[in-house]
């Protein structure tokens, strides 16, 4: 089961259709806690809000029904509802949350492949395990590049942190990282210059200074200091 980017449900390394919005919803919603069983109560609320079906019940095991036909006897029918017999290494939204937590976040990263969940974001449960998601994917990023600049990687990270922070202009630790890269490759001027379009913009957007520690860092790189380096 794949969740981070466009849902797809594989099997033996080939994606397996899944017909039907309401079947995809709820296989998607299962896949979300892989083993866990969901109440059908729960189910129907989350799949249809304040205005259900006719027959919810009656609704719900019609979508399980057909959904079967597809994932077969991995959508398992317990006393209180339903669940996917599946791990977490099956589904790429636990493996990653998995990793994160390991601090394994090269390979964290290898999984993400866009926008969780955003086919169905029209449903409160799927905006708030993308949010939770993309909160997660977010440390991961800044983890790994604080790996890579202790590695001595910052020629290459230049280019990518300049991408990083035109897509999230407002994280202050992606501006700390990039000014600390362009430090590093010689660039203290530009490195500088980062530091006073961020805080130009945190001025015009919110009306607020950059924290301290940014403050300290920029001081740091007029110093010369050598520890930066």
């Amino acid at each position: 089961m794949r969740l981070l980017g466009p849902f797809e449900l594989v099997h033996h390394g080939e994606v397996r259709p899944v017909k039907g919005a309401s079947e995809r919803a709820v296989l998607a919603l299962l896949a979300t806690a892989p083993g866990r069983a969901f109440t059908k109560d729960y189910l129907i609320d989350a799949l249809w809000g304040d205005v259900p079906p006719g027959n919810p019940r009656n609704a719900l095991h019609l979508r399980v029904s057909k959904l079967r036909r597809t994932v077969g006897d991995v959508l398992v029918t317990v006393p209180s509802g339903y669940r996917l017999d599946l791990g977490d290494e099956d589904v790429d939204s636990a493996r990653f949350s998995s990793l994160v937590r390991q601090r394994r976040f090269a390979e964290a990263l290898q999984l993400w492949r866009g926008e969780p969940l955003a086919e169905f974001s029209d449903h409160a449960w799927a905006r708030a395990e993308s949010a939770r998601l993309s909160e997660l994917h977010a440390v991961a990023v800044d983890e790994h590049v604080d790996e890579r600049l202790a590695a001595g990687e910052h020629a290459v990270l230049v280019a990518e942190l300049e991408s990083l922070t035109a897509a999230a202009p407002l994280r202050e630790r992606l501006r700390a990282q990039h000014m600390v890269a362009l430090y590093r490759s010689g660039r203290a001027a530009d490195a500088l210059a980062v530091f006073q379009n961020f805080r130009r913009l945190l001025t015009d957007e919110l009306g607020v200074e950059p924290s301290a520690d940014l403050r300290a860092l920029e001081l740091r790189i007029l110093r010369d200091d050598p520890s930066l380096g």
